[in-house]
């Protein structure tokens, strides 16, 4: 399985907590519990890629990559930096950051999120057709935008007449429409 092979090679690196060494660990793997982005491909079918984070004991400090969303996997020594970039539009509401780590040599922690400048943002707007277009939202101006339309009529030609106001758009979904 993923998590034999996973605990095969930890295994085979022998973190030692009695050294003066610290033990940073650096990997990619989907820890089990951990939240997920649309926007972040499958390593695996049915949850069998994932590893419980038990196996990371022993490490002062594990910084994993794939997962999108910066958060703890397991306590606050194995952690997701997430993605410098938004990805999806699932992603819009997240703040990309990366993480500073302290350790010091008695093995206390102290992390620090320092959030990232973004160029052109990622926002999802719902609501009508008429709406959306009387009053736009200004933050959406430089966005790369989705829009949501919950017309429960069709609307003639929608992307065009969307773009005049939000230039960057590149999603049009409907919900509610009768055709």
């Amino acid at each position: 399985s993923h998590e034999a092979v996973v605990r095969c090679q930890l295994e085979a690196l022998q973190p030692d907590l009695s050294a003066a060494d610290l033990n940073v660990l650096v990997g990619h793997a989907f820890v089990l519990g951990c939240r997920e982005s649309e926007s972040e491909r499958p390593l695996t079918v049915g949850g069998s890629g994932t590893v419980p984070s038990s196996l990371f004991d022993g490490f002062d400090y594990v910084a994993l990559g794939h997962l999108h969303e910066p958060q703890q996997a397991g306590g606050e020594r194995v952690c997701y930096a997430g993605s410098l970039l938004k990805y999806s539009f699932n992603e819009a509401a997240q703040r990309k950051s990366v993480t500073l780590v302290d350790i010091d040599l008695d093995r206390s922690l102290q992390t620090r999120d320092v959030q990232l400048p973004v160029r052109r943002d990622v926002v999802r707007l719902r609501g009508l057709f008429a709406e959306l277009l009387a009053a736009p939202q200004l933050t959406a101006a430089e966005a790369y935008v989705e829009v949501v339309l919950t017309d429960p009529e069709p609307v003639l030609d929608p992307v065009t007449k969307l773009r005049e106001v939000y230039p960057h758009l590149l999603s049009l979904r409907r919900e509610g429409s009768s055709g």
